[in-house]
C-alpha cells in the first residue's frame, strides 16, 4: 500500500477498515465479529458463521444473519427464517470443509512492513498485578503495541488465535444460488430491511475467534499512530479474559469476545459469492446473477453482469480477490 492520499470518503470506520484490509485478500474483514441480537439463534449466538449461512453485511461492519442453505427449514438455525418454498441444497458434502488454525498471539496487518508491531512485557502490562491473567495465552503475554510509518492502514489482532473454515465445493454453492436468488431477494425485502441489489451474501469460507482487536487509521500522520492492546480481566461472572485498546492515538478501535460461551463465535472474515439479479428491459428480474468468489479457488475466472446497477467499491475489489493462505 502506497502512502498517498486515498481517494475515497466513507461513511464509517467500518468502511474504511473494510477497503483497507480486503486488500490482503483474505475476505470480506469485519469491523464487528459478532452481532449481538435477540432475534438470532441460540446456536448462532453460541457458534458464529456457518457455511451456507445467507445474509448480508452491514454499514457497520456486522453480518445480518437471514438463513442457512445447508439444513432444513426445522433446523434450529433456521425455525421461522426461512423464505416460502424453501429447500436446503442438496448435493453439499459436510466432509468437504477444510480447517487451518492461527497462531496464538496472531495479527493481520494491511501492509507488515510499514506497520510494526513489539511485545509488551507483562510488569508495563498490568497495573494491579505484574503477573499475566488467568487465560491469556502466553504468547500474547502482556499485549502488543503498534506503530506505523504509513499514513493508511487496518489492523486485526487475535489474542488467542482463531481458525479459518473453507468449503472444498463453491461451485455447488453457486449453482444453487442461481436457482434461488430471486426467492431469497423477495424474502430478505420481505423481513423489512432495504435490500440493493448486490447485497445478498453466500457464505462458503470464513475466519473466526473467540477474542479480537480491530483498529484502523486513514490520512493521519504516521509519526501519531500508536495502538497498545492489552489482555484485563474476566467481567462478572466470566472466567474468559477480555481484551482491550489501553492506547489508541490516531487510529479508530473496537474489541470484543465471547465471554458467554468461551467459543470462536466472532467472524473477522467472511468468504462467499456476493449476489446480483440481473436486471433486463425484457423482464423485471431475468434468472441469470454475478457471483463473485474470494476463496480457495483462486484461478477461477470471475464473469460480471455488465448492465447490473453499480455495486460498491469493496464488492469490485473483492470480484477481483483471491485467497492468500495464511
Amino acid at each position: 500500500m502506497q502512502d498517498e492520499t486515498i481517494q475515497f470518503v466513507p461513511f464509517v470506520e467500518s468502511d474504511i477498515y473494510a477497503r483497507i484490509l480486503s486488500l490482503g485478500k483474505r475476505g470480506y474483514p469485519l469491523w464487528t465479529p459478532k452481532l449481538e441480537s435477540p432475534q438470532l439463534p441460540e446456536v448462532y449466538k453460541k457458534n458464529g458463521a456457518h457455511i451456507g449461512d445467507v445474509g448480508r453485511v452491514t454499514r457497520f461492519g456486522e453480518f445480518d444473519y437471514l438463513f442457512n442453505v445447508c439444513h432444513g427449514a426445522d433446523h434450529e438455525l433456521n425455525r421461522g427464517r426461512v423464505p416460502e418454498g424453501f429447500e436446503p441444497i442438496s448435493n453439499f458434502d459436510a466432509d468437504g470443509i477444510i480447517e487451518n488454525e492461527y497462531h496464538m498471539a496472531d495479527s493481520v496487518l494491511s501492509d507488515p512492513i510499514r506497520i510494526h508491531q513489539r511485545d509488551i512485557q507483562i510488569e508495563n502490562s498490568f497495573q494491579d498485578s505484574p503477573n499475566q491473567l488467568e487465560g491469556v495465552p502466553k504468547e500474547f503475554g502482556g499485549g502488543q503495541a503498534y506503530s506505523s510509518t504509513t499514513s493508511n492502514g487496518a489492523i486485526l489482532i487475535l489474542p488467542e488465535g482463531g481458525t479459518k473454515f473453507d468449503c472444498l465445493q463453491p461451485e455447488v454453492f453457486a449453482k444453487y444460488a442461481a436457482e434461488n436468488a430471486a426467492s431469497w431477494y423477495s424474502y430478505a425485502t420481505g423481513t423489512g430491511r432495504r435490500m440493493r441489489n448486490g447485497s445478498l451474501y453466500l457464505v462458503t469460507g470464513f475466519d473466526k475467534a473467540r477474542a479480537w482487536g480491530v483498529a484502523t487509521f486513514r490520512n493521519a500522520n504516521p509519526q501519531n499512530v500508536s495502538l497498545e492492546f492489552v489482555p484485563k480481566a474476566a467481567k462478572g461472572n466470566s472466567s474468559y479474559p477480555h481484551y482491550w485498546f489501553r492506547t489508541s492515538q490516531s487510529a479508530e478501535t473496537s474489541s470484543g469476545a465471547d465471554d458467554t460461551y468461551g467459543q470462536q463465535s466472532g467472524s473477522v472474515f467472511l468468504r462467499g459469492y456476493k449476489i446480483a439479479i440481473r436486471r433486463s428491459w425484457l423482464r423485471k428480474m431475468a434468472p441469470s446473477l454475478k457471483y463473485t468468489y474470494d476463496g480457495i479457488d483462486s484461478d477461477r475466472p470471475l464473469n460480471f453482469l455488465l448492465n447490473s446497477p453499480p455495486l460498491s467499491w469493496i464488492t469490485r475489489r473483492l470480484s477481483s480477490s483471491s485467497s492468500t493462505n495464511h
